[in-house]
């Protein structure tokens, strides 16, 4: 499976401009490294890649459970 340029530059300048975006907060952030990570995973299964896939999956996760509010970021806590 290839994986094309056209599909990366499709969401290319939407990134740029998410990542100039001084405002951003934990929760966007892990949000954004989320969805890096859900097309990491991808490439890393197709390239029958096991164990890069089972820890870009854990990684996934853990910006999971921050996006959603689950899990602090280590620099927070709830009060």
């Amino acid at each position: 499976m290839k994986f094309g340029t056209t599909a990366r530059l499709a969401n290319f300048s939407s990134r740029v401009q998410y990542m100039q975006d001084p405002q951003s907060s934990p929760r966007q952030t892990a949000n954004y490294i989320e969805e890096m990570l859900v097309e990491l995973g991808s490439m890393s299964r197709a390239a029958n890649t096991p164990v890069l896939t089972y820890l870009l999956e854990m990684a996934e996760a853990e910006a999971a459970d921050i996006a959603s509010g689950r899990t602090l970021p280590a620099n927070q806590s709830r009060k």
